[in-house]
């Protein structure tokens, strides 16, 4: 086990704790697990044979092992249980982020046409030429409907720089579902201007 950042500071707190509050706490993470997990445990993430063992005696000793080695912060005027019960939430969540980027990964289907990977095809550059100058204009007018909002400026320079809605999202600082909101946003704005044009 390494010893984490906090170390130091941890045990001067831990040497407080009666067993007493040790039993009392461990109680309540238990207790705590029993609500969150109830009917959870039987597959899926929270599973005892996708976690190695049952689900309450995993979080728990993470739990444990986090505040001992000092790798998670005894925070000032919580009790151990306050404590642990929060480590155990974090573990969980990250657990569930986890297994749905995985799942995500693993079922991600990727297409390709045949013939451009193995024929050279000739594009008309009459019929080129004309995309590309339709795309411009349109580009241009999401340019102009966005300029005045800073986040849908932001969003909109992610967007043609070929970013993904959850790359975006992190460089917000925002939920994908906050993002989602954003997005439509602005395709009411550029759809607003281009009623008033």
């Amino acid at each position: 086990m390494e010893l984490g950042p906090y170390y130091q500071r941890n045990q001067k707190k831990l040497a407080a704790i009666t067993d007493k509050e040790w039993q009392e706490a461990l109680a309540k993470c238990v207790k705590h697990l029993s609500i969150k997990l109830r009917k959870k445990t039987l597959y899926g993430v929270h599973a005892a044979s996708r976690l190695g063992a049952e689900a309450s005696d995993h979080y728990i000793s993470l739990a444990y092992e986090r505040i001992i080695s000092g790798e998670w912060e005894f925070k000032d005027g919580m009790d151990i249980a306050e404590q642990m019960i929060r480590i155990i939430g974090s573990y969980m969540s990250k657990a569930i982020e986890h297994s749905q980027t995985e799942r995500a990964n693993l079922s991600r289907v990727t297409y390709s046409e045949i013939d451009e990977e193995f024929y050279e095809r000739e594009i008309d550059s009459g019929a080129n030429e004309i995309y590309e100058k339709v795309y411009a204009i349109m580009v241009g007018d999401v340019d102009e409907a966005v300029k005045d909002d800073e986040e849908l400026f932001f969003i909109w320079d992610a967007i043609k720089e070929g970013k993904t809605r959850s790359e975006i999202a992190a460089l917000m600082d925002k939920t994908v579902r906050q993002f989602d909101k954003l997005r439509e946003k602005l395709i009411r704005t550029v759809k607003k201007k281009q009623l008033v044009d």
